[in-house]
């Protein structure tokens, strides 16, 4: 089960520029002068849901997609990969 936190992504000032976005319509993050807050209320669901999957976004050079679906317990391991402070979740006892 996963549970939402706050209705914002953060993104870089070139996925922005990238996006078509206008930066000046979004505040940047505390000292990160490029990455901004963008909010995304319309899209966001406040409710606990199943985790149907997990994918990785990796930034690369070239211009194809490609989508990944990551299986198994490398799912866990990407998610503490990508978790904020991830040093304190150790001091939650799980």
């Amino acid at each position: 089960v996963v549970h939402p936190s706050y209705a914002q992504q953060k993104l870089w000032q070139e996925s922005i520029n990238e996006l078509g976005m206008e930066v000046a319509q979004f505040s940047p993050l505390f000292e990160r002068e490029t990455k901004y807050a963008v909010p995304v209320n319309s899209q966001f669901f406040p409710d606990p849901l199943r985790l149907a999957g997990v994918i990785e976004l990796v930034k690369t050079q070239g211009e194809d997609i490609e989508m990944i679906r990551i299986e198994g317990l490398t799912r866990l391991y990407k998610l503490y990969q990508h978790t904020f402070r991830n040093s304190l979740i150790s001091k939650l006892g799980l």
